[in-house]
């Protein structure tokens, strides 16, 4: 597995600061990431894709969905309040 097959989709809900900390992580690393937030109260321009609160289905269904448009092999899907 090569990093460059691989979407980091960090799935967001009012946790805004800490999202933007991860996805900086993530990049600086060399992944390729994404922010897709859930009808946070304040929706930030960071954010990569913004959606009404479609709960944990939607965003994993949004990440399928980016993965497969981004043509990656593999996702990583993980919440915004990961630490």
């Amino acid at each position: 597995m090569k990093i460059e097959d691989i979407l980091v989709c960090i799935n967001n809900y009012n946790c805004n600061e800490n999202a933007n900390k991860l996805k900086q992580e993530f990049i600086k690393n060399g992944f390729d990431t994404i922010i897709i937030d859930s009808g946070s109260e304040i929706q930030e321009e960071s954010f990569d894709i913004k959606l009404g609160n479609v709960y944990y289905n939607g965003l994993l269904n949004q990440s399928i969905k980016s993965t497969i448009l981004s043509d990656k092999q593999y996702m990583f899907f993980i919440a915004s309040d990961v630490f």
